[in-house]
């Protein structure tokens, strides 16, 4: 039980709680209001991640209920009452219609599709939170999640990190186009196999490439054991000698176009970027060998 404003988690703390509920005791949290005793929320784990949240806005209101729903659709009810100081029925009715589609309404098949396709701009998520949610969401609809994981971002479709065939001994060249130096923002190239190189060294699993004002364009090389580059953004975390190569953190994303079949071109979000803008850094990979 936590009262507001004493605790207001963030989104991502949100939804860390709902979507522990059921693991563990007790089954529920209740949010109170800090000035009025009548007024609260309370979100009960009732069945494999499935929350039916209650909430009564005063003495003189009626309890309204919103049975049995998924763990995003209950962290938008609850984000939104507590971002809104009065009328939650209407946001709530708002939310709903959204995020939970009516079965007598619409086929599975579309259900499905249309609970997948959400905007997660829209949630107050960061991107990892968000990511981790349409893994946990498919899996509970029976739908493989498989790499690279994409999901609707804006009008962006976005992943952790890209997945790109490749066949035989080759090379890439590595253009990047806008980068800014005091993010340390790189780029990491990896394979399942040791079979990159880079500056003279070879049998790599991965390649990190940091870009400067001194360098903005690199090549990496693989050899035919390599059946797949693995592309994804990453961050330098730390400083001085606790400094680390850090990933799949917080807003740490990226978009992809398909500029040809030997060419994509990948927009990054620095880690710490909020909102995102899928703008930090943007490079191009090019297959040229």
């Amino acid at each position: 039980m936590f009262q507001q404003p004493s605790f207001s988690p963030t989104a991502d703390e949100l939804y860390w709680l709902l979507d522990s509920l059921g693991l563990d005791e007790p089954q529920w949290i209740v949010i109170e209001s800090h000035d009025d005793d009548w007024r609260g929320i309370q979100a009960t784990w009732v069945g494999e991640r499935l929350i039916t949240v209650e909430f009564r806005e005063g003495a003189d209101a009626e309890m309204s209920e919103f049975p049995a729903v998924d763990v995003l659709t209950a962290h938008q009810l609850i984000l939104g009452c507590m971002s809104n100081p009065q009328d939650w029925v209407s946001v709530a009715r708002g939310i709903v219609p959204e995020l939970e589609t009516s079965a007598f309404a619409r086929s599975a098949e579309e259900s499905i599709r249309e609970r997948l396709s959400y905007d997660y701009s829209k949630s107050g998520l960061s991107v990892q939170v968000a990511v981790l949610d349409y893994v946990k969401s498919a899996e509970h609809l029976g739908v493989a999640a498989t790499p690279p994981l994409m999901i609707n971002w804006g009008g962006l479709r976005v992943t952790p990190g890209d997945v790109w065939a490749v066949s035989g001994p080759g090379r890439v060249s590595v253009v990047v186009e806008r980068f800014a130096p005091e993010q340390r923002h790189g780029i990491s190239i990896s394979s399942a196999r040791p079979g990159l190189g880079f500056d003279g060294m070879t049998n790599l699993p991965e390649v990190v490439l940091w870009p400067d004002r001194g360098r903005t364009e690199f090549v990496v090389d693989h050899d035919g054991s390599v059946d797949a580059l693995r592309i994804s953004n990453v961050f330098l975390y730390g400083d001085g000698g606790s400094a680390h190569v850090a990933r799949g953190a917080e807003n740490s994303a990226l978009s992809v176009k398909v500029a040809s079949a030997d060419e994509r071109v990948y927009h990054c979000n620095y880690y710490s970027t909020s909102p995102p803008t899928f703008d930090d850094l943007v490079f191009r990979v090019i297959r040229t060998g």
